[in-house]
């Protein structure tokens, strides 16, 4: 699977996002003892939003404007958090936080046994050996070391350690481990010049003394009452829902518009950031209409099946490319197409879908292509991915039933939970499901918070996939229409007339060719 499909995958859905609301406190002093030596203690602006890795129980704050962005390699996850251009403790990006979570195979591996292993690879990095293999010497140095430290009621660990930097500059790196279960380690690594340390340390160690754990059996049973309301729900949906909640989302249109892009602080659309946009559509038909390659002559039994569709075109600027800029304040003009159509049963037991990807640079040169087909019965999904001029690549995913949603309903769910809150008359709950995502070739957990807002204005979802760090924010007005969908770094999907769409993108000499939806070149 090429690379750019994991992430047009995770925007198209849209997952990512942060809360900016914020609250001040010097917490290293009253959550972290016993504090460290010469500990600086540091008040620090925390965003509202919680950073979570939800398997864990784990959830810990970081500051206002800060990114945190998420990559794994194998089955080890690891989490990245810098500071903000505004940040006003440190006036550069002097620091960063790496956040993992590694197991070992001993259940016997302690916190100090860890600290130990981190300072021998530290000192054998930066040192040199003997013949026999011992480390001689090292311009490793441990700086400060503690092994009982407790936090939030959590036993941890810490080591700052000096080593050598480019340009006969040093770092400082320091590891806080936690062990919150047998063979089960998080780790929050800072990692920041020495001459910054100072001044850096005491935010550093006000952020991980946020960090909090929860109890696996509490984990397990939060998440499955989120998947038992979600259930719930699901199960007493009638066909008058869907086509209400389909209605809602069009508009009363035939496709609904939404554009992708980052405001510009004047507030003027002319000056603003265009990352791209997407067309939306919702229909009752027959499962045959989502291969338009297959002629109706030729359809059988299963192409006549009835059922819901929805088709979602795409268009995203490639903002990792190397090109040609176009357009006032555009990005790199190399351009991501996708089209999806997906179809679900009525009796919501069978699904398929064809997703569509196609690379192109500022004439239309095609850089590159990729497909996905889709079939589920049961409790099993089988897909066949990859560029359509070689081999597809096989894909069976299987899942448990329960909390279980198709890609058809992804689309409306925000819509469905938001009617569920109004008719419930709740203000407050969270929902469970799972569902095929594309970015990870995997059945994910999707947890969505609902909210009312407190003046009762509106409706607030807050969207988190898998154990993401950041989330994706959907605000409601008080009649239950989308406004506009929080992401991170400034970014805002928005409701849009196609007309008005055009527009903007022409004047910023922004391609506008179809993407596979109502919309043409105008």
């Amino acid at each position: 699977m090429p690379h750019f499909t994991h992430s047009v995958a995770s925007i198209i859905i849209g997952l990512a996002g942060t809360g900016s609301a914020a609250f001040s406190g010097d917490i290293s002093s009253r959550n972290q003892q016993p504090a460290s030596k010469g500990t600086k203690t540091s008040t620090v602006s925390f965003a509202d939003e919680l950073l979570r890795i939800d398997q864990l129980g784990f959830t810990m704050r970081i500051p206002v404007g800060a990114v945190s962005k998420a990559s794994a390699v194998g089955e080890r996850k690891t989490i990245q958090i810098v500071p903000g251009d505004s940040d006003a403790l440190v006036n550069e990006k002097a620091w960063l936080i790496n956040v993992s979570t590694p197991m070992t195979s001993n259940p016997k591996t302690s916190i100090a046994d860890s600290i130990n292993q981190f300072v021998a690879l530290l000192e054998a990095k930066h040192g040199t050996k003997s013949a026999a293999g011992a480390v001689v010497h090292t311009e490793a140095v441990v700086v400060e070391r503690t092994e009982k430290l407790l936090i939030n009621g959590q036993a941890a660990g810490r080591v700052y350690m000096r080593v050598p930097g480019q340009n006969n500059s040093s770092i400082i790196k320091g590891y806080t481990i936690f062990n919150p279960a047998s063979k089960q380690f998080v780790i929050l690594e800072l990692v920041t010049p020495s001459a910054a340390f100072d001044r850096v340390r005491g935010t550093y160690e006000t952020i991980v003394a946020t960090a909090t754990f929860k109890a696996s059996k509490e984990v397990e049973r939060e998440r499955e009452l989120a998947v038992a309301t979600a259930s719930r729900l699901f199960e007493r949906l009638t066909p008058a829902d869907y086509l209400e909640a389909m209605r809602a989302n069009e508009a009363r249109a035939e496709e609904t518009w939404q554009r992708l892009y980052v405001p510009a602080p004047s507030g003027d659309d002319t000056d603003a950031k265009e990352l791209g946009y997407r067309g939306l559509k919702f229909w009752r038909g027959q499962r045959g209409e989502i291969n338009p390659d297959l002629p109706k002559s030729q359809w059988g039994d299963t192409e006549k099946q009835e059922g819901y569709l929805a088709r979602l075109a795409v268009r995203l600027i490639d903002e990792s490319a190397v090109g040609v800029q176009v357009g006032k304040n555009a990005p790199a003009s190399v351009f991501i197409d996708s089209i999806g159509m997906y179809f679900m049963s009525e009796d919501r037991k069978e699904e398929a879908w064809t997703v569509r990807l196609v690379k192109r640079d500022a004439a239309g040169n095609e850089l590159a292509r990729w497909t996905e087909s889709a079939a589920r019965i049961g409790n099993q999904v089988s897909l066949a991915v990859g560029d359509p001029k070689q081999r597809s690549r096989p894909i069976i995913a299987e899942f448990g039933s329960q909390g279980y949603i198709c890609q058809f309903e992804t689309f409306l769910l925000p819509t469905l939970l938001v009617k569920h809150a109004v008719n419930s008359k709740q203000t407050e709950f969270e929902s469970g499901t799972y569902s095929y995502r594309t970015d990870g070739e995997s059945v994910a957990f999707r947890r969505d918070i609902v909210s009312r807002d407190s003046d009762g204005t509106g409706w607030t979802i807050v969207t988190r996939v898998r154990d993401e760090p950041v989330s994706q924010t959907y605000i409601f007005d008080s009649r239950g229409n989308h406004v506009r969908t929080e992401l991170t770094e400034g970014r805002v999907w928005e409701p849009i007339e196609i007309d008005r769409l055009f527009a903007l993108w022409r004047e910023k000499r922004l391609p506008t060719e179809t993407t596979g939806g109502t919309a043409r070149k105008r």
